[in-house]
Formats: structure tokens, sequence, C-alpha cells
């Protein structure tokens, strides 16, 4: 089997297993009124009251601005109301970032978390955001490396995803440090902090 494949193949298993979505909705993001438009703005996004924000409103330009990742538009899963997962893919397919927004945390305390590697807190603008590594195993000779960063806002909390897979890439990226080139021009973006 191609890594290639292998690397689509982890990247289908880890979004459904971490997710639970089993249905995948095609199009492009669009904002929600009263939502995130294409720009930050001088104040934080609204959501009503006792809704989460909707992660696939969030515009392409907040987590790549100046293209570098070769992100394109979201063409994922979007589950309305306390939970939601929006997966942005670069155009080779060699990278994928994901963006949920639910009630819960995906890992509370991961400092502590046996399943967690290379923990640290980081600030950006109002928010810490703990990034850190997910312990996994990927058989064959194929090889994906991930890291994860999550925070709590007003809106739900947000968990930030990159997996990176091991394809021919023009260069090379490490998956924490694209996660905390993300959270850094996303965090305009996100609702004020919890």
């Amino acid at each position: 089997m191609k890594r290639g494949s292998i690397g689509l193949v982890t990247l289908c298993c880890t979004v459904v297993l971490s997710t639970g979505c089993t249905q995948v909705v095609q199009g492009n993001a669009t904002a929600a009124a009263g939502q995130i438009s294409g720009s930050p703005s001088t104040s934080r996004p609204s959501v009503p009251a006792g809704q989460n924000l909707d992660p696939c409103t969030l515009p392409l330009k907040s987590l790549d601005p100046d293209g570098t990742l070769g992100l394109r538009e979201t063409n994922s899963p979007s589950t309305p109301g306390r939970f939601g997962i929006c997966i942005w893919l670069s155009s080779d397919y060699s990278l994928s970032v994901d963006v949920t927004v639910s009630d819960y945390v995906s890992y509370p305390d991961p400092g502590s978390n046996p399943n967690v590697e290379d923990f640290r807190s980081e600030k950006v603008g109002a928010f810490t955001f703990d990034v850190f590594r997910a312990v996994s195993t990927i058989g064959d000779d194929g090889k994906s490396e991930s890291c994860n960063a999550q925070t709590e806002t007003s809106a739900g909390n947000v968990s930030v995803g990159v997996i990176e897979i091991d394809l021919e890439r023009s260069r090379s990226l490490d998956a924490c440090s694209t996660v905390e080139q993300i959270v850094r021009s996303l965090e305009p973006y996100l609702p004020a902090p919890k």
C-alpha cells in the first residue's frame, strides 16, 4: 500500500474516531449572520447565548493567512448545535487541519494524561492554549505526525488538530510548529475566553 493511501486512511479513521461523525457534508464554509467575517475585527465574534461557535464559519484566512500551508476551503462534516467540526486539507493532501468546537474539552488535564506527550501551555493573545501530541502508532511503512492545541472560549471549547501525512512535499513541516502558527492567526477570530 502506498504511503499516501495509508495517510488518507489514517486521516479518515482519526476524524471518525475523534469526532464520532458519521455524515460528510460537501460544500464550502460560509459565515453565518452575526458570526465570523473574512477578517479579524476589533471585537470578538458574536455567538448567540447558549450556542457554540460553528467552526465552519471560520474563514480560510484565519487558518492560513498567507497561503503557505496550501489549505483549501473546507469540505467536511459540520454538526449543528453543541458540537461541530470542520476540516481543511492541503492541495496535495499531505496536511489536514481540523477545528472542533464542543461543550467538553478533548483532553482534560493533558499534562497528566499518559496518552499525551510534548505537553506545554502557550499564551496566544487573550488565550492560553494547551499544545501537545496525542500518542499514536501507524503500521506498515506509513508515517504520520500530529499535534493538537485546545483552549476554552465563551462559545465552546476549541480544539485545533494538525495531521501531516508522509507524502512528498516541496518542504517539510513540523506538526506542532504548524499548529502554533495556526492558533496565532486564528486567535482574533475566536469568541472571548471563558
